[in-house]
């Protein structure tokens, strides 16, 4: 029987997959005023890796929102699937050069796209029943900057570095 990462991993169109050859998985911000560039992330585990924040000629990410709604269209730069012997992790990843806050509605957005994606795998894989946990990952030059009640789930890492995937997580 296939891993649930596998079921996962066939449904996404390769143009929204991030490569994790080589065992690592990087994220890169595309403006290029950012000061907020990249990520790299070691990883020794199964995983897949896909982002929403694509330019695709001719490919609205969400096609069925409307396109001028900015809320609905939010989306974080990468959802890393790292399925565990006991549970499921789910990364939400966002680079923000300056403002860590303003990421938690993109990872908000992601997290019920992210639901959608496990939802559609488990028709392939019912009998999943692993515990299913969601991290919200930021990468930001402005770390412990803006803290508040409201963000307690959101973890903040500095960016343009480089991680073990395992750090963003235990």
């Amino acid at each position: 029987m296939n891993s649930f990462i596998s079921n996962l991993d066939e449904i996404f169109d390769s143009r929204f997959k991030l490569s994790n050859s080589g065992g690592v998985i990087k994220l890169v911000e595309s403006n290029k005023s950012a000061k907020c560039k990249n990520v790299s992330l070691q990883i020794s585990q199964k995983v897949t890796a896909i982002s929403l924040d694509r330019e695709l000629r001719g490919c609205q990410v969400f096609p069925f929102f409307n396109p001028h709604n900015k809320f609905v269209n939010k989306k974080a730069d990468g959802i890393i699937f790292v399925e565990l012997k006991d549970k499921l992790v789910v990364l939400l990843i966002d680079l923000k050069s300056d403002n860590p806050i303003s990421a938690i509605k993109q990872l908000k957005v992601s997290e019920n796209i992210a639901n959608y994606f496990i939802s559609q795998a488990k028709i392939k894989n019912p009998n999943f029943e692993k515990e299913i946990i969601f991290k919200q990952i930021v990468f930001t030059t402005k770390i412990n900057k803006g803290t508040t009640k409201r963000d307690e789930k959101l973890k903040t890492f500095a960016c343009n570095r480089e991680y073990k995937l395992y750090q963003l997580y235990e």
